[in-house]
This record gives structure tokens, C-alpha cells and sequence, in this order.
């Protein structure tokens, strides 16, 4: 004779743990909130940008830019990042392609690769192609690679020479190689192909 579990049975257990699933959610986000909270109080830069992303997707842009500022003022690159992205694209400000690109020399310059990236896209549209380029290959050589295919097409329109196209193939190569693993390697596959923009 087998014993066969009906749904009504297995329905309130789960409900069960759902709810205590949620408690749990919503008590670390009040800890968590508390822990921002101090750190901003005292004046921590990468708080004040993490609490402006999340003030951003919660529907909150004027004061996530707001914090991103003060995020700023005190050093952090990312909220620089986050200001060149608001000021360029124009979605919840005005567009300030100026600011932006401002933003966009800090972040790049505190080392933020991907910024490299767009900053090299805003020297192209400004007609800057030799700076834009330089962008690129800076980017490139810290793995990111639309970068490089950038500098690739530098290189097949004689904007890079061949030495220069040769050692950020090696440079993109290696960091790459560094950031590889078998962990990544099984994540990545596991990871659904969707669309770059």
C-alpha cells in the first residue's frame, strides 16, 4: 500500500516557511538599513553610493543623485561613474553631456576600466578618435572586450599601431587568464545567453 501526500497537507508547511523566510528578509533589511545608516553618519563614501543605487530603483533619483554626490565629494569613483551615467543619458536630468563627460575623466582616472570604456566611446562621438583610442587600450588591457574590439578596428584603420595592438592583445589576454577559474568557468556556462548592450 503507498501513502500518497495530499497537497493540502504539504501547502500550509510551505506557506510556513515563506513566512519565516520573509521575517528573516525583512530583519536583515532593517539591520542592514541600521548598519547603512551609521556608516553614511560617519561619513563613508561606498555606503552613500550603495544607499544611492538603492534609493535610484527605488524610485528615489533626485535624492539617489543627491547621495551619489556626497558619495562623491568623498572619494568614491563609482558614485562619479553613476553621476556620468545620469548626466549623459539624460533619463532623470537634464542631459549634460559636459557634466557627464567630467564625471566620466574622474571615474576613469580612479580606475574604473569599465568607465575607460565609455569614456573612450564619448572621446569618439566628440570626434577625439587617437584619445579615444588610448581609452581603449588602457581598457582593453584590463580585460574588458568591447574594448578591445574597439582597438582592434583602431588597428585595421591604422589608428594603432601594430606593437600597440600586439601588447594589448597580451595585456587583455593576461587579465583575463587571472581572473579565470574553474568556479567561473562552470558559472559562466550555467549562465543564460542574453543580448549586450
Amino acid at each position: 500500500m503507498s501513502t500518497v501526500l495530499s497537497t493540502s497537507a504539504v501547502e500550509p508547511r510551505r506557506s510556513i516557511l515563506s513566512i519565516r523566510a520573509i521575517y528573516d528578509l525583512l530583519r536583515e533589511e532593517k539591520e542592514y538599513t541600521q548598519l547603512m545608516k551609521k556608516r553614511m553618519e560617519v561619513g563613508d563614501a561606498n555606503a552613500l553610493y550603495i544607499h544611492g543605487l538603492k534609493t535610484y530603483h527605488n524610485g528615489s533619483p533626485d535624492k539617489a543623485i543627491d547621495l551619489y554626490y556626497q558619495a562623491a565629494d568623498l572619494g568614491s569613483m563609482k558614485a562619479h561613474g553613476a553621476l556620468a551615467y545620469i548626466f549623459c543619458s539624460g533619463e532623470v536630468v537634464a542631459k549634460d553631456e559636459e557634466k557627464g563627460f567630467q564625471h566620466l575623466q574622474i571615474a576613469a582616472m580612479g580606475g574604473l576600466d569599465h568607465v575607460r570604456h565609455r569614456l573612450g566611446n564619448a572621446e569618439m562621438k566628440r570626434g577625439n578618435a587617437l584619445r579615444a583610442m588610448k581609452h581603449w587600450m588602457i581598457s582593453a588591457r584590463a580585460g574588458w572586450d568591447k574594448s578591445l574590439a574597439e582597438v582592434k578596428e583602431g588597428y585595421k584603420e591604422g589608428l594603432v599601431t601594430k606593437d600597440e595592438f600586439a601588447a594589448v592583445l597580451r595585456a587583455h589576454k593576461e587579465s583575463n587568464d587571472e581572473l579565470r577559474s574553474p568556479e567561473r568557468d562552470r558559472a559562466a556556462a550555467m549562465r543564460p545567453k542574453t543580448p549586450t548592450y
